[in-house]
C-alpha cells in the first residue's frame, strides 16, 4: 500500500472510534504504518510523530512471533500441497506429522519430498523454499528508493525486492533453474 492509501485508511478508521461497539482489528507490520506515517508526514515524523501517532490509535497492541525461515517454508509447502488437490486429506494429514515430529527434533527441513505419489513433490518444496527466503529478506526500509538489489556475500539479498518475486522465472514450466 502507499503511504496516503494507509494514511487513509488510518484516518477512516479514526472516524468511527468514537462509535460506541464498534471495533477494527488491523493485522499489519508496525514498522511498515509507521515508515508510511514518516512518508506521508514529512516534518512532524523527525519527533516520533508515527510512534505517537499509532500508540493513539492502536489501544490493544499485539505481537506475533516471527517465523524462523524453516518455519515458513514448512507452512509454505504445506499449504502448496494442500491446495494442489494432488494429496487425500489423509496423505496430508501425514506429512503435517511427519513435519510435526521433524520440528520437534529439530531436523530442518520439516517438510520433505515423499518418495511416492503420496508426499510433496520437489518442485512445491523448492517453491516454498524460495518463497520462505524471500519472505524472510527484510529492510528497514519496506520500500527502498531506486530498486537497488545488494547481494551480501553469504548470498542474502538487501534491499529491492525479495527473491522470490523478483525472478519469476522458477514458476513458470521449462524455464531454467537459478
Amino acid at each position: 500500500m502507499l503511504p496516503a492509501t494507509i494514511m487513509g485508511t488510518l484516518e477512516a478508521i479514526k472516524l468511527f472510534l468514537s462509535v460506541r461497539k464498534m471495533a477494527f482489528v488491523l493485522a499489519a507490520d508496525e514498522d511498515l504504518i509507521r515508515a508510511a506515517i514518516e512518508a506521508q508526514m514529512e516534518g512532524a515524523a523527525r519527533a516520533g510523530f508515527a510512534k505517537l501517532y499509532t500508540e493513539k490509535i492502536v489501544q490493544l497492541p499485539l505481537s506475533l512471533p516471527l517465523l524462523s525461515v524453516d518455519q515458513a517454508e514448512a507452512y509454505v509447502a504445506l499449504l502448496l500441497c494442500r491446495n494442489a488437490g494432488a494429496m487425500s486429506s489423509g496423505d496430508l494429514g501425514a506429512v503435517i506429522a511427519v513435519a510435526r515430529e521433524r520440528r520437534r527434533l529439530g531436523t530442518a527441513p520439516y517438510v520433505v519430498a515423499g518418495g511416492d505419489a503420496s508426499g510433496p513433490s520437489a518442485s512445491h518444496l523448492a517453491l516454498a523454499a524460495s518463497i520462505a527466503r524471500g519472505a524472510a529478506t527484510r529492510t528497514a526500509d519496506p520500500r527502498p528508493r531506486g530498486g537497488a538489489l545488494r547481494v551480501d556475500s553469504d548470498g542474502t539479498q538487501r534491499g529491492g525486492r525479495p527473491a522470490a518475486l523478483a525472478d519469476r522465472r522458477h514458476l513458470e514450466p521449462g524455464s531454467p533453474a537459478r
